[in-house]
């Protein structure tokens, strides 16, 4: 959508690999985790804002997500079970967590 572009998914092994062949093709990513021991998670909301614009919304189809994005800080919304969290990281940030 516009100047961003994303992939999503990490929910086994073999689209795990696949992202971290990917990863250096992006610029931005993020990881969905529940609970105490960190267990992966798919079917978050997630919505990427710049300056209060939303500029791609979607559910991801798994944990993780990389963005392909201009350079500048984001924030990235995303709920889970009707409890919503945000984060704000600029590019280069690849591992960025959240947990429910």
């Amino acid at each position: 959508m516009g100047n961003v572009t994303y992939i999503c998914g990490g929910t086994g092994v073999a689209e795990q690999d696949q992202l971290t062949d990917l990863e250096q093709q992006y610029n931005l990513g993020i990881i969905f985790t529940e609970g105490p021991r960190g267990d992966l998670l798919a079917g978050v909301n997630v919505q990427l804002r710049r300056h209060g614009r939303v500029l791609v919304a979607f559910q991801a189809t798994g944990p993780r997500c990389l963005f392909k994005v201009p350079p500048a800080d984001y924030r990235v919304e995303a709920t889970y079970k009707q409890r919503t969290q945000y984060v704000i990281f600029e590019t280069g940030s690849l591992g960025t967590g959240m947990r429910w």
